[in-house]
């Protein structure tokens, strides 16, 4: 099984890293999470993707099988044109910006950072070139519930853009800029029986009113709860996070405190 997911956002300006797993590796410490594990057959994957995209001047997860290097019509087809087997996840980002910024509109985008969390140590693929993008994670790798932003971070974003496909404010009658999102991800044994039970997100002034997205609501957050601030948060302040869910083994809580940025 494969998971697709696309996003598509417009910055410009930033200078070009091409080292895609080194940016996903930062952001996986910052959380506490051990480096991803390069594989070949993912990183072949995700170049010819890229190539294809930009072959092709189009953007998302599917091939045509007359374009120009055609190398499979799914993400998971991908995977195994060049011999990967196990399940599989894929992201992709598009535009006139720089890789920097592409990785982290990925991470910050809520169904999409999910790929990034999983524990212990996942297979990964990653490309950029002229401004395509394209990420592999293998997985499920390890047991867990991993929280972002992590309990203790520091200069937490106030705002998300809100650009995201699929579109977690759909239905919502929001529209960015909304608050941060904060992302609880449940995988391996973790995710077995996985229901949200409640979340709750305060400040300075207590309760901040947000939209939770959890597997009993949203079909995209089939393993995470996901809380949405309905409004930028304030700068320089301290929030704190509690999310309860239940799974296989019982009844579980999970906290962050985090502060945002100046």
């Amino acid at each position: 099984m494969y998971t697709a997911l696309g996003i598509c956002a417009i910055l410009a300006g930033s200078p070009v890293v091409t080292d895609v797993r080194s940016l996903v590796d930062e952001i996986r410490r910052e959380h506490g999470l051990a480096s991803v594990r390069p594989n070949r057959s993912l990183q072949e994957a995700a170049s010819s993707h890229t190539r294809y995209m930009r072959s092709n001047r189009t953007s998302g997860h599917g091939q045509t099988p007359s374009g120009d290097g055609y190398t499979g019509r799914t993400p998971g087809d991908r995977a195994r044109h060049f011999g990967y087997r196990g399940s599989n996840s894929e992201a992709v980002a598009w535009g006139d910006f720089g890789i920097e910024d592409m990785v982290r509109g990925l991470f910050d985008a809520p169904y999409h950072r999910v790929l990034f969390l999983q524990p212990a140590t996942p297979d990964f693929g990653g490309s950029f070139a002229q401004g395509t993008l394209c990420i592999k994670f293998g997985g499920d790798s390890g047991d867990g519930a991993v929280v972002s932003p992590a309990n203790g971070a520091r200069n937490v974003q106030t705002l998300w853009d809100g650009i995201e496909t699929p579109d977690p404010l759909r239905g919502a009658n929001l529209r960015g800029a909304v608050g941060y999102p904060i992302v609880l991800a449940a995988f391996g044994s973790v995710a077995q029986g996985f229901r949200f039970v409640s979340a709750r997100l305060t400040g300075p002034n207590g309760n901040v009113r947000s939209l939770v997205l959890h597997p009993g609501n949203d079909e995209h957050a089939e393993r995470a709860i996901i809380v949405i601030p309905h409004k930028p948060l304030v700068k320089d302040t301290k929030y704190t996070v509690v999310i309860a869910y239940t799974n296989s083994s019982g009844s579980h809580r999970a906290r962050s405190t985090f502060t945002t940025s100046r």
